[in-house]
C-alpha cells in the first residue's frame, strides 16, 4: 500500500513503490524446446547442432521477443543462419521467381518478329495503335492465323462489333473458324472482364487474346441506363481502361497468353500550342502494356486497272517507343494488303533496301547482293526477283541478323 496521506514538514510524502519480486528480465528464463521455433529447431537438430538456448524478454502488453544464442552466448554463425536463409529463398524461387527466358510466339510477319526480338512474347501486353483505316485489324487476323496454324488457340474479343467472316475468310482462318479461333462480340468492361476470366481458368488457356479495341468498351451503367453520358466525369474511360489493364497484367503474365490490345488515335487538344496526335487511354494505358507499337503511313500500295488507280494496301512504319522485351525504337517497314494479310515478300524488298543490298533510282532498282546483280524496273519485278531467289535473300538477310 502507498501511502500518500502523511506529511512530512507540511510537504506530502513521496510514494514509495515496494520492489517487485521477480524483475521482468531474468538469466534462468529458459525456453522449452517445446516452446522454440520449431523451424529452427528443427534445422540445427538434423545439422548435428545441439539446440541453442535462448532468453526471453517478458513484456506486459507486447509479444516476447526470443534471441536466438549459440553455446558461447552469442549470436548463430553466418553459416548457419546462411542454411535457413538459402532454403527460404528456394521455396520463394520455386513459386514466384520470373523465368529468364522470354518465349515467342510466331506472329507470321518478318517485320513485327524483327522489331519485336523474335516474335510476339508470351504472358506479356501488347499494344497496336495507329490512325485509322491502315490496316490493325488485318494485322492482329494475320497473328491469330499463324497462332492457329502452329497448333494455338486465339481469342478475338469484337468490341467494335464490326468484324465480318468476308474479312476473316480473306486472311486464311476460314479452317479454324469457331473451332481453334473464336469471335465473341462484347460491349462492357464488365462482360470483357467476365469472359477473359472464364477462359484464362479453362483447361486450355488461349495463346493469344485480342481486344478490338479497349477504347469502344463502355460502363455497365451507361449501357444500362444508369448514368447518362452527360453526367460521365472527364477522363473516365482512361481509368476504366487502366483499371482493366491493372487486373489481368499479373493473370497474362501467370498464364502464359499473349494480351493484343488495339488503340485508337485521338486528337489531344492544347489551350496552348499546336493539337498533339495520340493514342487514347492517356499516360496510365500507357503503363501497362510491356511493347506498345505505333504505326504510321509510309506510302500507299496502289493498283491500276482500266486507267483507274485504287489503294489496295498500305506500306506502314512500326516502331515500337516502348519494349521490354528488346531494344525500344526500332523501326520497320511492314506491307499490309486490305482483305488479305500482311506480305512478306514485299517486306523483303524494304529490307535489302535497308541493308544496302538495293538502291533506287527514280523506278528503277539495282540489286547488288552477294555478288548477284540485277536491275529492275518498278516493285513489281522486284517482288518477282525475291520470290526466285528466296533461299539467297532469307540467307543474307540472316546474316545481316534481320530474321
Amino acid at each position: 500500500m502507498l501511502d500518500l496521506d502523511k506529511k512530512k514538514n507540511g510537504v506530502p510524502a513521496v510514494a514509495s513503490i515496494p520492489p517487485r519480486e521477480k524483475p521482468l528480465i531474468t538469466p534462468e528464463t529458459v525456453i522449452e524446446k517445446s516452446e522454440a521455433p520449431q523451424p529452427l529447431m528443427s534445422q540445427t537438430e538434423s545439422a548435428g547442432v545441439s539446440a541453442p538456448t535462448a532468453s526471453v524478454v517478458q513484456m506486459e502488453t507486447a509479444t516476447p521477443v526470443v534471441t536466438i544464442k549459440g553455446k558461447s552466448g552469442k549470436r548463430g554463425s553466418s553459416k548457419e543462419s546462411s542454411k535457413d536463409y538459402d532454403t527460404l529463398c528456394q521455396n520463394f524461387a520455386e513459386r514466384f521467381t520470373i523465368s529468364s527466358e522470354v518465349k515467342m510466339i510466331d506472329s507470321g510477319s518478318i517485320g513485327f518478329n524483327y522489331i519485336f526480338g523474335g516474335g510476339i512474347p508470351r504472358g506479356r501486353i501488347i499494344e497496336l495503335h495507329s490512325d485509322s483505316g491502315l490496316g490493325k485489324t488485318t494485322c492482329v487476323l494475320c497473328w491469330c492465323l499463324k497462332v492457329c496454324q502452329m497448333g494455338g488457340v486465339a481469342l478475338y474479343l469484337d468490341a467494335e462489333k464490326a468484324l465480318n467472316e468476308s474479312l476473316i475468310f480473306g486472311v486464311g482462318l476460314e479452317p479454324y473458324y469457331k473451332k481453334s479461333f473464336t469471335v465473341l462480340k462484347v460491349g462492357t468492361f464488365a462482360h470483357t472482364e467476365d469472359i477473359m476470366d472464364s477462359y484464362l481458368n479453362c483447361n486450355r488457356i488461349p495463346d493469344i487474346i485480342v481486344v478490338d479495341s479497349v477504347t469502344s468498351l463502355l460502363s455497365e451503367k451507361i449501357v444500362s441506363g444508369e448514368l447518362k453520358i452527360e453526367e460521365v466525369e472527364p477522363g473516365w474511360h482512361s481509368r476504366m481502361s487502366s483499371s482493366f489493364l491493372m487486373k489481368y497484367k499479373d493473370a497474362v503474365a501467370r498464364a502464359g497468353s499473349s494480351l493484343v490490345i488495339v488503340n485508337q488515335k485521338r486528337t489531344k487538344i492544347n489551350f496552348f500550342g499546336p493539337s498533339v496526335v495520340k493514342a487514347a487511354g492517356g499516360v496510365a494505358l500507357e503503363f501497362y502494356p510491356d511493347i506498345r507499337v505505333d504505326m504510321s503511313l509510309a506510302s500507299w500500295i496502289e493498283e491500276e486497272s482500266g486507267g483507274v488507280k485504287r489503294k489496295i494496301g498500305a506500306d506502314i512504319t512500326a516502331e515500337c517507343p516502348k519494349n521490354k522485351v528488346t531494344m525500344p525504337f526500332v523501326k520497320t517497314i511492314i506491307s499490309v494488303f486490305f482483305g488479305r494479310g500482311i506480305s512478306n515478300i514485299r517486306a523483303f524488298t524494304f529490307l535489302l533496301q535497308e541493308e544496302g543490298a538495293m538502291t533506287q533510282n527514280k523506278s528503277y532498282y539495282y540489286i547488288d547482293m552477294n555478288g548477284m546483280k540485277e536491275t529492275c524496273q518498278g516493285r513489281r519485278q522486284v517482288e518477282e526477283w525475291v520470290i526466285k531467289n528466296e533461299i539467297a535473300v532469307i540467307d543474307f538477310l540472316k546474316s545481316k541478323e534481320r530474321l
